[in-house]
């Protein structure tokens, strides 16, 4: 693992598969029966699917929050990255203009890039001896080489080249898969980026007010900030003053599971835009997945012949992009959030649910038709350290629909309207919308009767 992790990662007790050791040989009598246990014991430690730290999308920065006229240095899990603009190659280069990250240490003399600059032809060069690197990390330049030919040889060697990491843009933040293997780019393509679909559809919609995010750095440890984003009961007393959040609302919050069945029967109910976020996922693969968790079924199928990456006992069955997608994803085993309910003070209908490795997400009423949503985010920097991200979505019901129109009620308006009186009333105001005000709205010093107006006020009288 990177920088002073344990090799399980930030939450190594909890992550790394169990061991079992070694059994004493001994002569004494159950020695031999004792063997197969062990070994089966062995064997299923072997099969258990581990979670792998670097291999997932986190969220390394609000989009807004960077330059792209200058590299930005950020720390996920322990690996210093830079974060920077490639502008792109033009049109038709089949290089679009995007967001890359690079380990931020230069290949040459290790001088972090992250102090360099972004030149005019869109390359990143090191402030130290001036290398420049492309978007795939890339070596194009060494200023130092004796000749052109000295310098070919230097570029088209790997040595030259800067560790380039996966990179997305996702509801107004900056992802990073933070592996760099010669895989890494076809893993990261298959796995799913963990963000609400609130958010999602509110950074698509133009008509949909800006997300805004707040991103803070705190002094305590990703598990730490995990425990503290999913406890509700803190809210009214460190929130205080916030919202409807008062000291007075403080009171017992007693959670129990939810299993994705139950989630999704009662979310069934609601109107599509007031369920809860699931993850940019099919419901179907969801629910296929708590299916097959809660019946015990499990299967394993290693992603890009890679033997360490598992569905996590876990079996998808769904139609579509997002099954096949979900099916091939190292990391389907997200497909399995765990979910809560809460009561208090707060909200009578509260949500959370927990959405490894990084999305604690909140869902309550607070008026009827209305409900509010909370998306926080957790991201390992290094160890003891940890960065926050939380965004809010007011979600309010859709009107309810307008009856249909019943013909009987449309003839009988239009048989009214057709009345004489109302005929001429009609087409009193339609000429008066013409000619400009009615008489009454100018002062009688001012108002000039017309033709056109004596006709129209004996058409009304009649």
């Amino acid at each position: 693992m990177p920088n002073g992790w344990p090799k399980g990662g930030p939450l190594s007790v909890a992550t790394q598969t169990s061991q079992v050791t070694e059994p004493h040989k001994e002569s004494t009598t159950g020695a031999g029966s004792a063997a197969p246990a062990t070994a089966t014991a062995q064997k299923a430690a072997k099969a258990a699917p581990v979670f792998q730290w670097t291999k997932c999308w986190w969220p390394a920065s609000v989009v807004d929050y960077l330059d792209p006229a200058r590299p930005t240095a950020v720390t996920i899990m322990g690996i210093n990255l830079v974060l920077w603009y490639d502008k792109g190659k033009g049109p038709g280069s089949g290089v679009a203009p995007q967001w890359r990250a690079f380990k931020d240490s230069c290949p040459h003399r290790m001088a972090p890039l992250s102090e360099g600059r972004l030149e005019a032809d869109g390359t990143l060069q090191c402030s130290y001896h001036g290398w420049r690197f492309q978007g795939d990390g890339k070596c194009t330049a060494v200023p130092q080489s004796i000749d052109p030919r000295a310098e070919a040889t230097a570029l088209t060697s790997s040595r030259s080249c800067a560790k380039a990491y996966p990179t997305s843009v996702k509801a107004g933040l900056l992802w990073v898969w933070t592996d760099s293997s010669p895989t890494a780019g076809l893993e990261a393509a298959a796995a799913p980026q963990v963000v609400s679909n609130a958010a999602v559809a509110r950074s698509l919609d133009p008509a949909a007010s800006p997300i805004v995010w707040t991103m803070r750095d705190v002094p305590y440890s990703y598990e730490v900030l995990v425990e503290n984003l999913s406890d509700p009961a803190h809210l009214p007393y460190s929130h205080h003053g916030v919202g409807s959040l008062t000291r007075s609302r403080g009171t017992a919050m007693p959670m129990s599971t939810l299993s994705q069945q139950q989630l999704l029967e009662i979310e069934s109910k609601l109107p599509a835009n007031m369920q809860f976020p699931d993850m940019c996922v099919d419901k179907a693969v969801l629910l296929a997945a708590a299916t097959s968790r809660s019946s015990g079924s499990s299967s394993s199928t290693p992603h890009s012949g890679s033997s360490q990456e598992q569905q996590n006992g876990h079996t998808s069955s769904g139609s579509g992009a997002a099954a096949a997608a979900a099916a091939a994803a190292p990391m389907s085993h997200l497909l399995a959030p765990e979910m809560f309910a809460f009561e208090g003070t707060i909200s009578k209908d509260a949500r959370v649910t927990f959405h490894a490795p990084s999305l604690i997400s909140y869902l309550y009423s607070i008026a009827p038709g209305v409900r509010m949503q909370v998306d926080t985010m957790s991201v390992p920097t290094s160890p003891g350290r940890a960065r926050a991200f939380v965004a809010n979505h007011m979600i309010a019901a859709p009107p309810p629909p307008k009856p249909a129109p019943n013909p009987i009620q449309q003839l009988g308006a239009l048989l009214q309207m057709l009345q004489p009186a109302n005929l001429a009333k009609a087409m009193r105001m339609a000429v008066f919308k013409w000619v400009g005000s009615p008489p009454r709205a100018v002062p009688p010093a001012f108002w000039v009767p017309t033709a056109t107006h004596h006709a129209v006020s004996c058409l009304s009288d009649g």
